[in-house]
């Protein structure tokens, strides 16, 4: 009987892009409480500066390897350049809001009154890390699997990145 070879399957594949390496860390921590297993998803981030390079790298990144999904976490606290976004969206990018910024987001999921700037947000949420902003393990504690996913229902930026990487 002869050697009968085992089908490879392709994952589809999907990029998750964060503003900066706090975005990484967040969007680690929902990779690990939500990938089922769908798809192969690789988390990077864009090292910030403004909204237009990270929908740059986000459009770029999700180009050159391949990817059949992309989403972007960016803050709101500079505008989105309209081109860009249109750009974002013709190349299949999805951009999730974090108002203003990811400490804002957080925030909002503690159900806790949001401030209005980033310096604000970030007062309030990195004394309640428990370690460094960048790192996943840091958001753990505040953030459990079951708080996020009741926080879903209200909260729709949320629910679309648990939903996308869900599948």
């Amino acid at each position: 009987m002869a050697f009968q070879r085992r089908k490879r399957f392709i994952k589809e594949t999907l990029l998750l892009v964060g503003e900066g390496f706090s975005e990484k860390a967040f969007l680690s921590l929902l990779k690990t409480y939500f990938s089922n297993g769908n798809y192969k998803i690789s988390v990077v981030t864009a090292k910030g500066k403004g909204p237009s390079n990270v929908i740059d790298h986000a459009i770029s990144t999700k180009r050159h390897n391949g990817h059949n999904y992309c989403l972007a976490l960016l803050d709101t606290d500079l505008p989105w350049p309209k081109s860009k976004v249109q750009n974002a969206e013709k190349e299949g990018v999805t951009l999730v809001p974090s108002t203003p910024c990811l400490e804002g987001l957080i925030l909002k999921i503690m159900n806790r009154r949001v401030p209005t700037t980033n310096n604000e947000c970030k007062d309030v949420v990195h004394p309640l890390l428990k370690g460094a902003p960048c790192d996943r393990e840091s958001y753990e504690r505040l953030l459990s699997k079951e708080i996020i996913e009741d926080r879903m229902i209200d909260i729709p930026e949320l629910k679309s990145i648990v939903d996308k990487i869900r599948g």
